[in-house]
C-alpha cells in the first residue's frame, strides 16, 4: 500500500518540476496531495478493512484533482490534452478504487489491483483515450532549443527545468523581477 502512496507522489513531483511552484494552482495541487497523503498514511494499516473507503477516496482525490486543476489552469497550453486524458483515466480507475473499498477483501484486492494495472499501463502507453489519442514521452520533455543558454535537459537545477515552461511565470523570471537577494546585515 505504501507503494500506492509513492505513486501518487511521483505525479506531484513531476508537476512541481514542470511548472512554477510559486503559482497558486501548483501550490493547490501540492496542498491537496499532502492532505491526501496524510489520510492515506493513517488509513494504510487497516486499508483492507475499516479504513478502505478513506484510503481509496484520498487516493482518488489526489489523482483526479491534479489533472483537473491543471486542466483548468493551463488554458491553451500544449499539455492541456495530456491533462484531459489523465483526468479521464484517473476518473475511470477512481470508480474501481471506490467500488473496491466497498467490497469484501477479495473484491477489494481484485479491483484495486486492476485499477493499479490500468493506471500503470495508461502511463506507459501515453494515456491513450479513444478520440483523444495518446502522448509520447518525448512530447513531455522539452526540446533542447527551448532551454536557456548554458543548461541542458539533463540539468539537475529545478529552476533550469522550469524556465522553459510557457504556462506561467517561471521561478527564474520571478527572481529576476525581484532583484538580487538582500545582503546579510553585519552587526
Amino acid at each position: 500500500m505504501s507503494h500506492v502512496c509513492s505513486l501518487k507522489g511521483n505525479g506531484t513531483a513531476w508537476t512541481t518540476s514542470r511548472y512554477d511552484p510559486y503559482h497558486i494552482w501548483v501550490q493547490t495541487v501540492v496542498i491537496i496531495a499532502l492532505v491526501c497523503s496524510m489520510v492515506m498514511r493513517v488509513a494504510v494499516p487497516r486499508a483492507f478493512s475499516e479504513t478502505a473507503l478513506a484510503f481509496a477516496a484520498a487516493y482518488v482525490v489526489a489523482q483526479v484533482s491534479r489533472p483537473a486543476i491543471l486542466l483548468a489552469a493551463l488554458g491553451r497550453h500544449q499539455y492541456r490534452r495530456l491533462k484531459l486524458r489523465m483526468l479521464i483515466v484517473f476518473s475511470a480507475t477512481g470508480v474501481l478504487w471506490v467500488t473496491g473499498a466497498l467490497l469484501p477483501v477479495d473484491g477489494t484486492v481484485v479491483l484495486w489491483t486492476l485499477a493499479l494495472a490500468l493506471e500503470y499501463l495508461a502511463t506507459r502507453s501515453g494515456w491513450p483515450v479513444p478520440g483523444l489519442g495518446r502522448s509520447t514521452v518525448s512530447r513531455w520533455e522539452s526540446p533542447a532549443s527551448t532551454w536557456p543558454r548554458g543548461t541542458s535537459s539533463s540539468s539537475s537545477s529545478p529552476s533550469a527545468r522550469r524556465s522553459w515552461s510557457p504556462a506561467w511565470p517561471t521561478a527564474t523570471t520571478r527572481s529576476a523581477r525581484r532583484g538580487p537577494p538582500p545582503s546579510p546585515r553585519r552587526s
